[in-house]
């Protein structure tokens, strides 16, 4: 269990495992609250790690495999350890909080996909 405590209204919501996202609402007032630069951070080490323990384990089995082509082997190595990652971005999130702690400020949207306004 996550404790989060509300930066709107004070409340300590407590999120499960399952319930951690990068951006989560609270059960109260609704405000949302999304990981810090800080714990951003620590997710992007956390996940360049598991892909390359992914991307190892990988290259390991290829190698066991016999005698494939060196590129073909690297090829697919890659490809499946990018896949697996994508799809393992939950995971990472539990292992960051879980080993390294996560904190939530305010949400702020990215509004880079939108005009700039001018001065």
């Amino acid at each position: 269990m996550k404790h989060i405590k509300c930066y709107r209204c004070g409340k300590d919501n407590q999120f499960s495992n399952r319930d951690l996202r990068k951006v989560v609402e609270c059960s109260h007032c609704h405000g949302k609250m999304s990981l810090d630069a800080r714990s951003l951070r620590k997710l992007k080490y956390v996940y360049t790690i598991f892909v390359a323990v992914i991307c190892l384990l990988i290259m390991y089995i290829c190698s066991e495999l016999g005698s494939l082509a060196s590129y073909v082997a690297l090829i697919v190595t890659l490809s499946l350890s990018i896949v697996i990652a994508r799809q393992s971005d939950h995971l990472c999130l539990i292992l960051t909080d879980k080993l390294l702690g996560l904190n939530y400020v305010q949400y702020i949207p990215n509004n880079s996909k939108g005009k700039r306004k001018g001065k």
